[in-house]
């Protein structure tokens, strides 16, 4: 089934793009293709891979992953859909990296199925407080 999901989202895909060609002509299109796959690499580089190591410590601590370096993967994989050449998936990066409640809310559900699929993680001890700062001078 996911396989024959993929190859519907590719032709889908496809054939947009032709559509799109056929209407306004090849340069646009490539010039479109062309600035979203750099937006793809500017979100890519400025989310950096630190969201993804961020994740990687936490499961390896044996902890359940927190919301904000999931959030932060979500527009990591909104950069990566913006490197594919198409309309569908600019308008799923466009989402992802652009929309900070719904990336906050896939985030939360991604949070949740993984506690579902990883009960050994257990969740990170977050301490809520103020401090001041104190000189011994």
């Amino acid at each position: 089934m996911p396989l024959l999901m993929l190859f519907v989202f590719v032709a889908t895909e496809i054939w947009l793009l032709v559509e799109l060609v056929n209407r306004f002509g090849a340069g646009p299109i490539f010039g479109w293709i062309f600035l979203t796959g750099l937006l793809g690499v500017w979100t890519i580089k400025h989310t950096g891979l630190n969201a993804l190591r961020k994740v990687q410590i936490a499961a390896a601590q044996g902890e359940l992953p927190q919301a904000s370096p999931l959030a932060d993967l979500m527009k990591l994989v909104g950069g990566l859909m913006f490197l594919l050449p198409g309309v569908i998936s600019d308008v799923i990066g466009a989402t992802l990296v652009l929309g900070g409640s719904l990336r906050e809310r896939l985030a939360g559900r991604l949070q949740s199925g993984i506690a579902k699929a990883r009960p050994d993680l257990r969740r990170p001890v977050i301490l809520e407080g103020e401090y001041k700062a104190q000189n011994d001078d």
